[in-house]
């Protein structure tokens, strides 16, 4: 009787086990440190709605990035996936937290809600597909860029701290987060 070796997994493959450990234990940080810096700044004040869409925004997150590893084997594509998650959460965490334009109570800000939709419906109309999904992730950094444009040009936010410096920065630094997952998804293998 002979024993015929087992399949040992690829290198990459047997990160897994840590990266997941990394990531839900990220989850798990990010939704405890609210509750204790409360306890130590009273400038900090969540509500019990602020931690549920916190935790349905981080888990749902994490939910993704799992089907995700079970759909591809491509690192590229996984990668791809992520950047794109952490792009949309940042984006919709900064603008609902403190806005890019202006306050977060400056209604201009809802603007930033066009890139998130062009993220959202073009993933489900290529179907998550890597070629599809670089495409989308370009229109959305043009969508990006444009309303960032727009609103430098048109002034909003003019005359609130830090103006021009923080839709310039925001908008260049979401424009090549978007950039980068596109070429993520450019560089994955089509399953």
């Amino acid at each position: 009787m002979t024993d015929t070796p087992s399949p040992v997994a690829p290198p990459r493959e047997r990160l897994l086990p840590l990266l997941r450990l990394i990531g839900w234990g990220a989850v798990a940080a990010l939704l405890i440190t609210p509750a204790i810096a409360m306890r130590f700044n009273p400038e900090v004040q969540w509500t019990a709605f602020d931690f549920l869409l916190a935790g349905a925004i981080l888990i749902g997150a994490g939910a993704l990035c799992e089907v995700a590893v079970r759909a591809s084997r491509d690192w590229s594509y996984r990668l791809g996936v992520l950047v794109t998650l952490a792009t949309a959460i940042l984006l919709f965490w900064i603008n609902g937290a403190v806005g890019v334009i202006g306050s977060e109570d400056n209604p201009q800000n809802l603007w930033f809600g066009l890139v998130l939709a062009t993220v959202l419906f073009g993933s489900i109309l290529v179907r998550f597909r890597a070629g599809g999904l670089s495409a989308v992730l370009t229109a959305a950094a043009a969508v990006q860029f444009g309303i960032g444009t727009w609103a430098y040009l048109a002034d909003w936010g003019a005359g609130t701290e830090q103006w021009p410096v923080v839709i310039v920065l925001t908008t260049g630094v979401f424009t090549a987060a978007w950039l980068v997952a596109a070429a993520l998804f450019r560089g994955a293998r089509q399953p």
